[in-house]
C-alpha cells in the first residue's frame, strides 16, 4: 500500500467515513491515476477536469459527482491542495410536493 493510499485511510477514518464511502473516494483517486499512469499528485487541475468530462460521456451523473467529491477530498486532507474544478452534476428539475400543493393552480 502507498503512502498517500494510507494516508487517505487515515484521514478518512479520522472524519469517520463510511466504509462505502471509503471504498468509494479510494476509487475515484485510483480511477484518476490509472487513467494517467501517474501519482495523483503530479496530475493538473486541467488533466482532472478532462478526466471528469470523459467519465460524463459513459457515467451516470451522479456517479461523476461522487467521482469529483473523492477527489476533492484527497486533494484538500491529503495532498492539502485546494481543488477548484468548474464540474457540476446536472440538477434534477422537479416538482416539490409541497410547491403542488400549495399552487392547485398549475395542475
Amino acid at each position: 500500500m502507498t503512502e498517500l493510499r494510507q494516508k487517505m485511510i487515515r484521514a478518512m477514518e479520522l472524519k469517520n467515513l463510511s466504509p462505502h464511502t471509503q471504498r468509494a473516494y479510494l476509487a475515484a483517486v485510483k480511477g484518476l491515476a490509472r487513467h494517467y499512469r501517474q501519482s495523483p499528485t503530479a496530475i493538473t487541475k486541467e488533466m482532472i477536469e478532462d478526466y471528469l468530462l470523459a467519465l460524463k460521456k459513459t457515467r451516470a451523473s451522479n456517479s461523476c459527482g461522487l467521482v469529483l467529491t473523492g477527489l476533492r477530498f484527497f486533494y484538500a486532507h491529503v495532498a492539502e491542495e485546494k481543488l477548484q474544478v468548474d464540474y457540476r452534476t446536472r440538477k434534477k428539475l422537479g416538482l416539490r410536493m409541497g410547491f403542488a400543493m400549495a399552487n392547485p393552480s398549475l395542475f
